[in-house]
């Protein structure tokens, strides 16, 4: 039964129930059902448009901060609207944890783009927050222009360089 209660949600976003006699029950993420929710999950903000990844543990959403943010840390319209239904999606599954980290490129000083990946990071954190996610359950970091993704050698690389990750467990 459960598994084909799982076929049959796969067109339902991420909240998965179970039904017995007339009660609906909304599963939670537990150690044992949290790689089939995770994957799940990563299937759902695949279309979102936002970068997304996986692991046997968390599902991984990165953006470069252009897509991100409208101006210096200020959240675009567009990134709210990503992040609310983020943040319906995990409350819905019981996540564990929400990781949020910062990265910039190499351009200016180290003190700099630490602070510049922090702020970017604490943006979107304080944004989580607003819209229900627990503080006891996420937590941010700038990581300044350590851990790449790219080169920093041309623009194109230090544009994606300037990310923001948020990592679900």
């Amino acid at each position: 039964m459960y598994r084909q209660l799982l076929l049959k949600t796969s067109m339902i976003l991420i909240v998965l129930t179970l039904t017995a006699c007339t009660t609906q029950h909304t599963m939670k993420m537990t150690p044992s059902n949290k790689t089939v929710i995770l994957e799940k999950l990563h299937a759902k903000f695949a279309h979102t448009g936002l970068n997304t990844g996986s692991t046997r543990h968390s599902v991984l959403l990165n953006q470069p901060t252009y897509r991100w943010f409208s101006e210096g840390n200020k959240l675009s319209p567009a990134s709210k609207q990503k992040l609310s239904y983020m943040a319906k999606l995990v409350m819905r599954i019981g996540y564990n944890k929400i990781i949020v980290g910062g990265y910039s490129d190499n351009v200016g000083g180290l003190m700099q783009n630490k602070a510049k990946s922090h702020n970017w990071a604490k943006s979107i954190y304080s944004y989580l927050i607003s819209q229900g996610i627990s503080r006891n359950k996420i937590s941010y970091k700038g990581h300044g222009e350590f851990e790449p993704m790219t080169s920093n050698f041309t623009e194109s690389g230090r544009r994606e360089n300037r990310r923001v990750e948020i990592r679900i467990e």
